[in-house]
């Protein structure tokens, strides 16, 4: 599988300023990455989809 380095926006629903906010917030969460409480999914981990539906437990140490 390959992957492109290029990311595409519909500019008829997006303006400059979206893609500035996202850029900042995914910035600054990737600056963080180290604070950010690992977790693993405790419920509903069989799901095709389960981003919607999952139950997440924090990961302790």
């Amino acid at each position: 599988m390959s992957f492109s380095n290029k990311i595409e926006f519909p500019w008829n629903a997006y303006n400059i300023s979206h893609i500035n906010y996202a850029v900042a917030a995914i910035t600054e969460l990737y600056n963080n990455r180290e604070k950010i409480p690992k977790v693993k999914i405790s419920r509903r981990a069989e799901l095709r989809l389960r981003h919607f539906q999952t139950g997440l437990q924090p990961v302790y140490k």
